[in-house]
């Protein structure tokens, strides 16, 4: 399997989950619920667009803050695995004061 692919699958995989797309269609139903297929239509494109635009430009900016202050990614990863495992321990053990 080529590196880009597994590259492309796991942001796929990674997007999938944080945007729950199965789980925000019954929020979308219930909230457009009152409005004609068309609307729907529209509303549903235009909360699509809107969505694109704003990962893609946080995903730029972002990248582009965390190359200006010199952080690189596996330092990222590494504090977000951290924090991960604290979060598991303190849910494990309890809150500790």
């Amino acid at each position: 399997m080529s590196p880009l692919l597994i590259k492309i699958s796991k942001d796929f995989a990674t997007l999938w989950t944080t945007i729950d797309p199965i789980g925000n269609v019954a929020l979308f139903a219930g909230l457009t619920a009152a409005l004609t297929r068309a609307e729907r239509h529209r509303t549903a494109l235009r909360a699509v667009i809107y969505a694109t635009i704003i990962l893609v430009g946080a995903g730029t900016v972002g990248q582009v803050i965390l190359d200006a202050i010199g952080i690189h990614m596996h330092s990222l990863k590494v504090a977000g695995g951290i924090i991960l495992f604290l979060f598991g321990v303190q849910m494990l053990f309890g809150k500790m004061d």
